[in-house]
């Protein structure tokens, strides 16, 4: 994690928006290190399960969601769980349903939607990350 040195040298002018020794710089201090934390932490993860499954975040992301899902999810609603953009998460289930980890059908109450779920083989790649 980058050290307090190093942020000092480059953030010269940090005095002149949170003064020494006060609440405020405390505070920034804490949730810079809180975030650079974060970041390792999720790096960290994102390269143990591409190594055990070969899927990047988004995909095992999304194959979480569904696993943990009670059957077929809206797709506009597996968005919104996953507070990820609709025409991103639209290439993310491209790639999954063309190595079949997923299926899309037609929503019954909606036919201008689709519900997805996860399939067999899909459970068996999220069930590789423990």
């Amino acid at each position: 994690m980058s050290g307090e040195g190093e942020f000092n040298s480059w953030a010269a002018r940090f005095g002149e928006f949170y003064p020494d020794g006060s609440r405020a710089e405390l505070e920034f201090r804490f949730s810079r290190l809180l975030i650079l934390a974060a970041r390792r932490w999720s790096t960290y993860i994102d390269e143990a399960i591409r190594e055990k499954t070969g899927q990047p975040r988004a995909r095992w992301q999304t194959l979480a969601a569904l696993a943990f899902s009670d059957g077929p999810i809206a797709t506009i609603e597996l968005a919104e769980r996953m507070a990820v953009q609709w025409p991103s998460l639209i290439r993310t289930l491209d790639g999954l349903e063309a190595e079949g980890l997923v299926e899309r059908r037609v929503n019954p109450a909606d036919k201008r939607s689709r519900r997805v779920t996860i399939t067999d083989k899909g459970l068996a790649v999220f069930r590789q990350v423990k």
